[in-house]
């Protein structure tokens, strides 16, 4: 375990744990799957033409906003300082001063998983979905060491009272299954 990434467990100004993300991981994520899949959809935007208008058009926004997306998530994991667990709220902050934060009070969990991502979520109960990663706490667990996700997971337990399988990662498929048996 990172010891030096525990600082107190006393209440107040001082994090029980911080969640950085490796910059070796980082690397890997900037060769693999944005340097490939950039520059295809940006040709598609830019450059691409189909027989239909539609099809066209269809294929140029979807690209577009695929980009747009690619992008934030680049700029998110390069300039996210770290996510700042406090007993009351966890904290997302960034490198140019800026923070997210999100009071363990009011909020809602969720984590899935796909073959590129381990996204874990922390946002107010009322955020619409479309929302979620900018007004609240998003991270992706597979840019963090395995034995950091795992102790911050057990923390976040403990603090909010949730069991710990709600903050651990599924599939959305796994994650739809059991949305409809609730």
């Amino acid at each position: 375990m990172n010891n030096e990434n525990i600082i107190s467990m006393t209440p107040g100004d001082k994090p029980l744990f911080i969640l950085r993300y490796s910059p070796l991981r980082i690397a890997w994520r900037l060769f693999w799957p944005y340097l490939p899949i950039l520059p295809l959809l940006s040709y598609i935007v830019f450059w691409a033409s189909y027989d239909c208008f539609v099809k066209t058009i269809f294929c140029k926004l979807g690209s577009f906003v695929l980009i747009t997306g690619g992008l934030y998530l680049i700029y998110d994991m390069i300039a996210m300082k770290g996510i700042y667990l406090y007993e009351d709220r966890v904290v997302k902050r960034y490198r140019m001063k800026n923070e997210i934060v999100v009071a363990l009070e009011f909020a809602n969990y969720t984590a899935m998983s796909n073959l590129f991502l381990g996204g874990m979520w922390l946002f107010y109960k009322n955020t619409p979905l479309m929302f979620r990663s900018f007004k609240g706490v998003w991270f992706d667990e597979k840019l963090a060491s395995r034995r950091d996700v795992i102790k911050f997971r057990e923390l976040l337990s403990k603090i909010s009272g949730r069991k710990i399988e709600e903050l651990e990662h599924a599939s959305f498929a796994t994650k739809l299954k059991n949305m409809g048996k609730g």
